[in-house]
């Protein structure tokens, strides 16, 4: 039987390199108040791919950027 790693299950990121930091200097932050949490963060800004902030080849969401999307998982479920 195979199995898969969890990571495999993940999705993909693709960050830029400005929220990355954002996001990175957040994870630090919360170590002590919320060691939890930053190592969960830690890990996924881990695994991104981070592109310039430049670079926009694909659509990216940025911080504060408002999204809608469709759960697969839930069908006939969006969220913004």
């Amino acid at each position: 039987m195979t199995t898969r790693s969890a990571s495999r299950l993940k999705p993909r990121i693709t960050i830029l390199a400005a929220d990355h930091e954002r996001l990175s200097t957040l994870a630090r932050a919360a170590t002590h108040t919320v060691p939890d949490v930053a190592a969960v963060l830690t890990e996924e800004l881990d695994r991104a791919r981070v592109v310039a902030d430049g670079k926009r080849a694909h659509p990216f969401v940025r911080m504060g950027h408002e999204v809608e999307f469709r759960d697969d998982v839930r069908p006939g479920r969006c969220a913004r």
